[in-house]
């Protein structure tokens, strides 16, 4: 089977979106020269191209079959080794008749073969006999080959089983048959000699009659067809019409479950998802169904789903087939299905519909290629930024818990101003690097009105530790574009009950000259606001507490330092170092020289 045509389903979410795309045409299907009977037998003649004349010619040999004399209007039964079905019920042996037809039973209680009334099929058999009250057997189930008042004369009836039929049904390649075949009769009161045959085929249980030999008429009073266990259902195709049944003949029935052309197994294709709208490295998943609307059980075939750029294979629930981009099927009955679900992650990083296809083959021509693929659409869509500009997600900011201070802040608002900490690039909240209690740093005015990089810093994470503080609510880093006047910054800190009265900054003294030390910020106040402890200084580009120089941004990070454990060593290097190092021995010195003026 091959695939014609793609159609998408429509997957009820953003994320994924479905479209019809035809492509080209698929195999045409044998066409049968009569619509199917209810039952679903095709009928195809030799002109189809699927029923060739072939006469599987007895020549005397195979079984005969005995007639009581005179050997006409009656009936021998003979049992074939092999299976057979006629309208899908078991066929135990058949009953041939003189008059050109077979009973779909091995009873000669049940069929006599006397009927020589050729009536169209279907239409419940029996006959008249010439003495009244004589008992006559008809059975309903019939194949009518050359149907018509008949006499054996010298002619035979012979029949043979094939292990691999000479005559392929067209159906199953190399099939046993059974040929039963009418050689040298005659109309009764003609001298025409008739030779026609019936091959049955046990596997696909398709049925050929063949006609070599014909009267003037063409058959003009015989019948064809088939006709199930009640007399209702039928096939006819020849029915008392001069040439219908004339020499190189070829009329084929074929079983729906074993259609002309071979196995014919409507393999479809579905897929359903819900699937929340795809970020870059997000997961989506979506099923994919296959169906097997038959008439054949397909034995085997595959869903080839390669993964487009895009998109890369997770997982799926077919044992990880669609890692390598096919999913093997297990044989589908008829009616049967099988269903795999498949979690890819989206790798596009640009906004846009990323096509996956899935397209099923299978080893049975299909008759309706038109739901044989499926195009899963997922459209990837890259998120806004998730922060107002200070470089905190915004739900981060939201997870403020609030409840602090008098009277307690809104959650989400650090700074109790009424408004999102989220919706304001001038205000930034977030945990503090030690893990108790949350940071709020804020700009009250100035000539620069936004944040940017706001971080929340271990003293770890700077290039050198304090020697002489300790940070318990550990440090704050931010950048502030300020190319004029200065900014003016408060640091809340919720959570705490009190902060050293010293503000310890990381950085160069001199701005710019890229020699960083730890020193104390002049000028921070500290207090409290609704009762939240506060550090609050102002910041000017290129002056002290700016890390980069004049170049209209401010860069800085620090918090407030209570003396640590190494306070009392004496700073060995350094401009900070040397500093306190003159000033302790200039203490000392003074301090001598008054004690020796008393």
């Amino acid at each position: 089977m091959r695939t014609t045509l793609r159609h998408a389903f429509l997957l009820f979410a953003p994320a994924v979106i479905a479209l019809f795309a035809p492509t080209a045409p698929g195999q045409a299907l044998p066409e049968p020269i009569a619509p199917p009977d209810a039952w679903g037998y095709e009928m195809f003649d030799q002109t189809t191209g699927s029923c060739p004349f072939q006469f599987v010619d007895l020549a005397g040999g195979g079984s005969l079959l005995t007639f009581p004399a005179p050997g006409d209007d009656e009936g021998a039964a003979f049992v074939p080794t092999r299976p057979f079905q006629l309208y899908g019920s078991p066929v135990s042996g058949f009953v041939a008749s003189t008059n050109g037809y077979l009973a779909a039973t091995g009873s000669l209680s049940a069929e006599d073969g006397r009927d020589y009334s050729n009536d169209s099929v279907p239409s419940v058999p029996g006959y008249v006999p010439l003495v009244p009250g004589t008992p006559t057997a008809s059975f309903p189930a019939r194949i009518a080959v050359f149907h018509d008042d008949l006499a054996l004369g010298d002619g035979t009836v012979r029949w043979q089983e094939a292990a691999s039929c000479p005559r392929p049904s067209g159906a199953i390649a190399g099939e046993a048959c059974t040929v039963v075949q009418w050689s040298g009769v005659s109309r009764a009161g003609g001298s025409e000699p008739l030779t026609f045959q019936a091959i049955l085929y046990h596997s696909s249980f398709a049925i050929a009659l063949q006609v070599a030999a014909s009267d003037g008429s063409g058959g003009g009073s015989a019948s064809a067809g088939i006709q199930d266990l009640e007399a209702r259902l039928g096939l006819s195709y020849a029915a008392n019409e001069p040439g219908r049944l004339g020499p190189g003949t070829a009329v084929c029935f074929f079983d729906p479950r074993h259609p002309a052309g071979g196995p014919r197994a409507d393999l479809r294709l579905s897929t359903t998802a819900k699937v929340e709208p795809s970020a870059p490295d997000a997961l989506v998943t979506y099923g994919v169904a296959v169906f097997n609307a038959g008439p054949s059980d397909a034995t085997g075939g595959t869903v080839d789903a390669p993964f487009p750029s895009g998109l890369e294979w997770e997982s799926d629930s077919c044992g990880g087939a669609f890692a390598a981009g096919q999913w093997v099927l297990d044989a589908l009955p008829a009616g049967g299905s099988a269903e795999c679900h498949v979690t890819a992650r989206v790798v596009a990083t640009v906004e846009g519909i990323v096509t996956h296809p899935f397209v099923v083959n299978g080893d049975a021509t299909d008759p309706d290629p038109t739901n044989d693929g499926v195009d899963v659409l997922v459209q990837v869509f890259v998120p806004a930024p998730v922060d107002d500009g200070d470089g905190v997600p915004a739900s981060t900011e939201d997870s403020f818990p609030g409840g602090l201070g008098v009277p307690p802040l809104a959650p989400g608002d650090g700074n109790g101003d009424g408004i999102a900490d989220s919706l304001q690039a001038g205000v930034a909240s977030l945990p503090a690097a030690s893990g108790a209690g949350w940071l709020t740093v804020e700009l009250l005015g100035g000539g620069c009105s936004s944040l940017q990089e706001v971080a929340a810093l271990a003293e770890s994470a700077v290039a050198e530790g304090d020697l002489q503080y300790d940070f318990p609510h550990g440090l704050v880093a931010f950048r502030i574009p300020c190319p004029a006047g200065g900014a003016s910054v408060r640091v809340w800190y919720h959570g705490a009950s009190a902060v050293p009265p010293v503000y310890r900054k990381y950085g160069p003294l001199v701005p710019g000259d890229g020699v960083a030390v730890w020193y104390t910020l002049p000028g921070v106040g500290f207090g409290e606001s609704r009762g939240i402890p506060t550090a609050s200084f102002t910041l000017v580009d290129g002056q002290t507490g700016d890390d980069t120089g004049i170049d209209g941004v401010i860069v800085d990070q620090g918090g407030p330092g209570q003396p640590g454990e190494s306070v009392a060593t004496i700073p060995v290097a350094g401009p900070w170092g040397l500093a306190t190092l003159a000033a302790l021995i200039l203490a000392a010195g003074i301090a001598l020289q008054r004690s020796r003026l008393r």
